[in-house]
């Protein structure tokens, strides 16, 4: 297989990995009809993120698994020969390992930005709590490695490379 190959499977899994997390998210469709006949419903900006974040979840698998050979002919790079004799070599393959890994972690911090965002809204004044805060720059924290590791995993690879040599 080539590094194509391999990412676009990897693609693929993670979106059937999306449409897994996304029937846990089914039960804010309930919510969220619930909220729109019950007057007062101090919740509803919960709801409504628990809805984006359900059809997030669904389009974005839905991307993964239509589109996953383009997007791991981008993500690869130059057009790859077929690997007859030749085994993908070892940094090809963390490159690969690294993007999946920043994948999940996004994808993992995606309901943490659904919750934060009403409190956001509702308390962007003097009034956040040091729990808020918290929660924010773990978030940031979080999205940063995630969003690191999916777009510099090529250069990662060859400063674990350069670091090794040392």
């Amino acid at each position: 297989m080539t590094k194509r190959e391999i990412f676009a499977v990897a693609l693929k899994l993670f979106g059937i990995y999306l449409l897994v997390r996304s029937i846990e998210l089914l039960q804010a469709i309930g919510y969220f009809f619930i909220g729109i006949f019950t007057k007062g419903n101090q919740g509803e900006w919960y709801t409504l993120g628990g809805l984006l974040l359900l059809l997030l979840y669904i389009g974005g698998a839905y991307c993964l698994i239509k589109w996953a050979e383009p997007i791991a002919a981008k993500l690869s790079g130059k057009e790859e020969a077929p690997a007859v004799d030749r085994p993908l070599d070892k940094s090809a393959l963390q490159e690969i390992a690294y993007s999946t890994a920043g994948i999940l972690i996004v994808v993992g911090a995606l309901p943490k930005l659904v919750r934060i965002a009403p409190l956001l809204s509702q308390q962007w004044t003097h009034q956040m709590t040091l729990e808020i805060w918290a929660s924010i720059i773990a978030l940031a924290f979080q999205l940063g490695i995630g969003l690191f590791l999916f777009f510099g995993s090529k250069g990662l690879v060859g400063l674990l490379k350069k670091l090794k040599a040392i």
